[in-house]
């Protein structure tokens, strides 16, 4: 209760001689308040009792797992956490990491249909022991179903085999994959000529796609890829552990399935894997009879 709300409840039952429960209506308060205002002969501020959060004990491991991984996701924390046992949702913890984070980087939306388009790109993972590990990932842009796989290095023989698993983990393939001006890709390009790599352009033509490089320094051309990038980076890399790259394709694998084209997606607000199903996968590029 404000000091004002005290003083005017005082003077008008003392002064005005207005009954309690007049006096909460023209104050628009509750009457409990004017019963405890007039027990008070001196005004004091009952301090609020600070509200107890389901997420307070918690809160040592989030910062030790923030000061770990900067980046790691809200879904990642959360299942961190629940280990420890938390039992609260995962939207209070969302709303106590937004201020400790850094607006994400936003991409132009571009509308696409089914089969239309998927996006590519290689991703740096780290190392593991100390080999380097490389992610080729590809995600379908209207339906958002991803495949992943990590390699040792970018070669283009390790990019091809990437493509193939993915387009038989989709059953087919798009009309066009969209891809940053990788080597694997472009060999040259002056403006909008671009010249492509043999090799890839026979694979191409093979799998009957239209490879698309976007405009140079243009991220939001494939903006689906840039955040499906992240996405991986924050929701399956941080704070897990891998004793070897089979180890780490085994993980990434039941993630895919299990996770990552199951989750609802935050674009299109389904499930990758639902609208893979019921909209895009049947629309897809049949595979060639010799792979």
């Amino acid at each position: 209760m404000k000091i004002e709300t005290w003083a005017s409840i005082r003077h008008l039952y003392h002064v005005e001689k207005l009954p309690k429960k007049a006096i909460a209506r023209t104050l628009g308060i509750d009457p409990k308040t004017v019963r405890r205002a007039l027990k008070q002969e001196t005004f004091s501020r009952t301090p609020p009792q600070p509200k107890v959060s389901k997420l307070d004990v918690f809160k040592d491991k989030i910062g030790q797992l923030l000061n770990h991984y900067a980046t790691m996701s809200a879904v990642r924390i959360h299942e961190e956490i629940r280990k420890l046992g938390y039992g609260g949702g995962i939207s209070i913890l969302r709303d106590y990491l937004r201020p400790l984070r850094n607006s994400p980087k936003t991409f132009l939306h571009i509308q696409t249909t089914p089969a239309e388009e998927a996006q590519c790109d290689w991703a740096y993972a780290g190392k593991i022991s100390s080999q380097r590990v490389y992610c080729f990932v590809m995600v379908l842009s209207f339906s958002r179903m991803l495949y992943l796989e990590f390699f040792p290095s970018q070669t283009i023989e390790h990019f091809m085999t990437g493509h193939r698993r993915a387009f038989h983990f989709f059953a087919g393939v798009v009309k066009k994959i969209r891809y940053d001006n990788l080597s694997s890709v472009v060999l040259h390009r002056i403006g909008s000529a671009v010249q492509f790599n043999p090799r890839f352009l026979a694979f191409s033509a093979h799998y009957l796609f239209d490879p698309s490089p976007c405009n140079v320094r243009s991220p939001h051309e494939k903006g689906r890829v840039e955040k499906t990038v992240a996405y991986i980076k924050f929701n399956f890399l941080s704070g897990r552990t891998f004793s070897s790259l089979t180890d780490l394709n085994h993980q990434a694998l039941l993630w895919r399935d299990q996770v990552a084209n199951c989750r609802i997606h935050g674009a299109t607000g389904k499930k990758p894997m639902d609208l893979f199903l019921q909209q895009e996968k049947s629309l897809l590029i049949p595979l060639p009879k010799i792979d």
